[in-house]
């Protein structure tokens, strides 16, 4: 059986972030972390395909559009992130 395989780049709110990095998430989330990634997938910090030179970090700045980890509305820091599938799931 093969490895993971890289399927795109994209960015997580805060809540998403740290459920990705394993730290705790607010006990009154309004969207349950990683609600938008589907079966078979995993989520990993950083961008495998950064197009940015010598990144500091995986912070991207203030945004307004929906998070695309768990669709929440509201808007806030957005982290960039790497969404990879397991072969046979």
């Amino acid at each position: 059986m093969s490895g993971p395989v890289w399927q795109y780049d994209t960015t997580a709110c805060v809540d998403c972030y740290y459920a990705v990095n394993g730290l705790p998430v607010e006990d009154e989330v309004a969207v349950t972390p990683l609600s938008s990634i589907d079966r078979g997938e995993f989520v990993e910090s950083g961008w495998k395909c950064d197009p940015r030179e010598e990144p500091e970090s995986d912070h991207l700045g203030f945004s307004w559009s929906p998070c695309e980890c768990c669709s929440s509305h509201l808007g806030g820091d957005r982290f960039a992130v790497s969404v990879w599938s397991r072969p046979g799931l």
